[in-house]
């Protein structure tokens, strides 16, 4: 290759770009793979790389991997010239934590932010997906101009290992920048909660968030990080600072491995501040049961839409009054519960006013006969948990039998309606049973089909990898067909 004329280099490295996006499209590709273009090109030899770095086209979308040296690839950013909408990844495919690992991966994640500041507002996307959180680039320099491309911005990280009591710079603001007013089109942001909390020391007040002016569907995600118990790092201000950055009712909040560093203890029935949260949909993802008391008795919550539940233990000293909203949707999923399913009873007797329509109940082992029984049972003043949910999904839960769902049923269908004014029917309008799950018999089948107010789909697979595939109604052959499908 090495005797072939540079200007046959140039000719057949130039239609490389044309080439590879039309006949292999960037979204069918782990846009990590070493393997992927252009990186793998510019990698041959110092000649690819100085002729492919003059093609900008190449360069709409730029991947380090802090695992190795990114000084070749540094000037990147530049190599685009003046296109928008570039996309940037950063993260690592080492799996080693120790402590040398640590301060590389500081090292060449600062070089990378450095090289990346110049040409933030070019960017589509920015993605920093790392093994600490100390590698991570101040979340505050992303927001000093105006991103009208940016789509997504995700600082996320392994492990938290920032020690904010021994860092005094993490707890002061030398100065307050001017900050951009132009993030319309941002519809993802993702940073730990330290990040997010740091950008909000350098604001001139809570308030100041609704400058940014975020796209009105954002998604706002919050992980890995434990609050402490006084200064700004706290449950309190966290919430504070949420008030203003969620806009009411249309941005969706998500958070992920968020803890404590103390112990909390609280008893209160009203909220220990005046903020109010109005997020159109919350999900809680491995967070503490500490930190949900404390998340609910610190500010009023109004759920709008939706509220999940993952792989959390849910605090059985919850108060009916901290769910206030009339959401219509709650999933719990993966719930960590005692034997008795005190958890999951107590959400759902929290929740009998407050979520109305559809309740998914998924891989939960607590959601058994007993628990099912327990739904059955009448509640001063005759009612029942959950009253107001008329679809219910239960996907891999294996540990009930159909018959105590069918009594379940049973009850439900058999009450009145509460209120013929507003027409509040209790009766289980759709029932779905899905993944691993108990199968069906005869008997099962043909009481399902005499319930003439209940739609019902029961696809399962039992333990002994035994399939079963169950309508009632029974649909006609089309429908059943596109159902599977889905």
């Amino acid at each position: 290759m090495d005797q072939l004329p540079v200007e046959l280099h140039i000719k057949i490295l130039s239609l490389l770009p044309s080439i590879f996006l039309q006949t292999h499209p960037l979204s069918d590709y782990d846009i990590r793979l070493p393997s992927l273009f252009p990186f793998n090109v510019a990698s041959v030899c110092t000649q690819w790389l100085t002729i492919i770095s003059q093609i900008p086209e190449c360069w709409i979308r730029v991947v380090f991997d802090v695992a190795k040296e990114p000084a070749p690839f540094l000037d990147a950013f530049a190599w685009s010239n003046d296109l928008e909408k570039i996309e940037v990844l950063v993260f690592t495919s080492s799996t080693d934590d120790g402590e040398e690992y640590r301060k590389s991966e500081k090292q060449r994640s600062f070089a990378i932010a450095q090289a990346l500041r110049p040409h933030i507002h070019r960017c589509k996307s920015i993605t920093f997906d790392l093994t600490y959180s100390t590698s991570l680039p101040p979340s505050h320099i992303f927001f000093l101009q105006d991103m009208p491309c940016l789509e997504a911005l995700v600082l996320e990280c392994v492990h938290d290992d920032i020690q904010v009591k021994l860092n005094p710079w993490m707890t002061t603001a030398a100065k307050r920048p001017n900050f951009g007013s132009k993030f319309h089109s941002l519809r993802k942001l993702s940073l730990t909660g330290f990040s997010f909390l740091y950008l909000a020391l350098h604001l001139a007040s809570p308030a100041s968030f609704r400058q940014f002016n975020f796209n009105r569907l954002m998604e706002l995600y919050i992980s890995r990080f434990s609050f402490l118990e006084s200064g700004h790092y706290t449950v309190e201000n966290f919430l504070l600072y949420l008030s203003y950055a969620l806009r009411k009712g249309s941005h969706s909040l998500y958070l992920r491995n968020l803890s404590l560093s103390y112990n909390y203890e609280n008893s209160t029935t009203c909220p220990l501040t005046n903020e109010r949260l109005l997020p159109r949909n919350l999900h809680f993802h491995s967070v503490t049961k500490n930190f949900l008391n404390s998340f609910y008795a610190t500010a009023d919550i109004f759920c709008i839409s939706s509220l999940t539940i993952k792989e959390c233990e849910i605090p059985t000293n919850l108060r009916r009054e901290h769910f206030k909203a009339a959401a219509d949707y709650l999933v719990l999923d993966g719930i960590v519960d005692d034997e008795h399913g005190s958890g999951m009873r107590h959400i759902l007797d929290i929740c009998l006013y407050t979520f109305s329509g559809k309740l998914k109940i998924c891989a939960c082992r607590s959601f058994n006969d007993s628990l099912l029984e327990w739904l059955q049972t009448n509640k001063s003043p005759n009612t029942f948990p959950i009253e107001h949910v008329n679809s219910i999904h239960i996907h891999d839960c294996p540990t009930f039998t159909p018959i105590t769902l069918r009594n379940f049923v049973k009850v439900r269908n058999a009450l009145p309606i509460i209120d013929f004014l507003y027409r509040i029917d209790r009766t289980v309008v759709e029932l779905f049973v899905t993944g691993k799950g108990p199968s069906l018999t005869k008997e099962d089948k043909g009481w399902f089909l005499g319930q003439s107010h209940t739609t019902i789909k029961w696809i399962t697979e039992n333990d002994e990898g035994i399939r079963e595939e169950f309508y009632a109604p029974i649909p006609s052959p089309l429908s059943v067909q596109y159902s599977s499908q889905l």
